[in-house]
């Protein structure tokens, strides 16, 4: 998921509450609002086609309503300006990534590689994808499932995982030593986003309730904040629910918004 597609996510979510807001505001009866102060107390009127009528304290009801019209008008105003900025950013922003920019050069400039190119190597990731990597040696006869890819998991959630990253063409190692600040872990699934030309790590739980599974998870999530990575941002967590099973509708979801 690259930046366009936050602007697009935020540009539905500006448009959803417009809506909201019209609607509401269609309700709502129209007019002004002024106050006089009378002996130490406040009181409103109205003023609309340059008449003014007495309404009340702030507690009735027309008083409520026109001060909510008058929030809904500003917040509109604010959200109209939002969409055309961020609609005009959509229009103009043009991807980096040197995939996109090789696809605008003339063909006699284009190139298959580029060695010294910062993030070339990994946006052409296919390669990462079947390379050697330090792998984690521990527990092999527990290594009884094989992925799509042909890899050797441990559980058929984790089964589930690969093949669902194998099948969205998203590139992946698994149980990669990873070197933190005070150890080195063996991360389930490190995984090339490329889209944003960056690694993250996909931890997998699956055996909540039983208590030293679950100290050696908190350690390892310790150990991961306590060396920079931001949960949901650089490390993500899947869970199996209670019956065992792993929720493939939210896993593919959350595989398609942040992993593409």
């Amino acid at each position: 998921m690259d930046i366009r597609d936050y602007l697009k996510e935020e540009l539905e979510k500006e448009q959803t509450l417009f809506d909201a807001y019209e609607k509401m505001l269609s309700s709502l009866p129209k007019g002004g609002l002024e106050t006089v102060t009378s002996k130490g107390k406040t009181y409103y009127m109205t003023s609309e086609s340059g008449k003014r009528k007495y309404i009340g304290k702030a507690e009735e009801k027309t008083v409520r309503q026109l001060k909510l019209r008058r929030f809904l008008e500003e917040s509109m105003r604010d959200i109209a300006a939002n969409v055309k900025r961020i609609t005009g950013l959509l229009e103009k922003f043009r991807p980096v990534n040197p995939e996109a920019v090789i696809g605008r050069l003339p063909k006699s400039y284009r190139a298959d590689f580029f060695p010294d190119i910062p993030g070339f190597d990994f946006a052409r990731s296919d390669d990462w994808d079947i390379t050697d990597y330090p792998k984690s040696r521990s527990y092999p006869e527990q290594l009884k499932h094989t992925t799509l890819k042909g890899d050797k998991v441990r559980s058929k959630s984790e089964l589930n995982i690969a093949n669902m990253l194998y099948i969205k063409g998203i590139p992946y190692h698994y149980e990669e030593l990873v070197r933190l600040r005070d150890c080195t872990v063996a991360a389930d699934f490190k995984i090339a986003v490329r889209s944003e030309n960056r690694f993250v790590l996909l931890e997998h739980i699956g055996m909540l309730g039983n208590e030293d599974y679950e100290k050696v998870f908190v350690l390892k999530f310790i150990d991961y904040v306590k060396s920079g990575y931001v949960p949901w941002r650089d490390v993500f967590f899947t869970f199996d629910e209670g019956d065992g099973n792993l929720d493939t509708l939210f896993l593919s979801k959350l595989m398609d918004k942040h992993f593409l």
